[in-house]
């Protein structure tokens, strides 16, 4: 059993490597938020995506997607929220922030423009949720009659996905979007919380 000065040295290294590791992990990912918020800030695609499009009432906007893992070496195969296989590279956390991609016509002195990026409730828009159609496939699974079960249907799905679904907002030529794929809604004023100055 070690005891000397040698030992506790060693441990107080251990530890120290230990604390700091994390906090170089966080430092890393805030620059990489900071870069890959600042690349979307600055794209412009939307506009020739969706320049025959109008909104009459409401706001465009596009939620930013964060990749944790983006710039990782090498990546994994894992499921995703919605049962598919994706390289850990490519899997993507939203985030309460969005970007106004186009405003309302009938909005008069709109507080919000083309351009600006904005702060959605988090609750709406963060984490995931269980799926209300798995959950109605399986509400019969314990009964007398056996549902035909369908292994594509997610037990969890993205919260904004749940929760904005009904108003997601894309161009009609893009028609054979999956509902996880959803990046862009068409939100009420009151939706937004405020401006995210960046």
């Amino acid at each position: 059993m070690k005891l000397g000065k040698d030992y506790i040295k060693e441990q107080e290294v251990e530890i120290m490597l230990k604390n700091s590791i994390p906090q170089t992990e966080v430092r890393m990912l805030d620059n990489e938020f900071d870069a890959q918020l600042r690349a979307f800030k600055e794209d412009l695609s939307y506009k020739e995506r969706f320049r025959r499009c109008t909104l009459v009432d409401s706001y465009g906007i596009e939620i930013f997607m964060f990749l944790p893992n983006k710039n990782a070496i090498g990546g994994l195969l894992l499921k995703d929220v919605s049962g598919g296989l994706k390289s850990s590279r490519d899997i993507s956390k939203a985030t309460n922030i969005a970007k106004i991609i186009k405003v309302g016509e009938y909005i008069k002195e709109p507080k919000y423009n083309v351009g600006d990026l904005v702060m959605l409730p988090y609750t709406t828009v963060t984490g995931v949720l269980p799926n209300p159609q798995h959950a109605m496939y399986h509400q019969l699974e314990d009964s007398n009659y056996q549902p035909v079960m369908d292994d594509e249907i997610p037990k969890f799905i993205p919260t904004f996905v749940a929760t904005m679904s009904n108003n997601a907002w894309l161009p009609p030529n893009e028609f054979e979007v999956d509902n996880n794929d959803f990046r862009t809604f068409y939100v009420h004023p009151d939706l937004i919380i405020g401006k995210y100055n960046y």
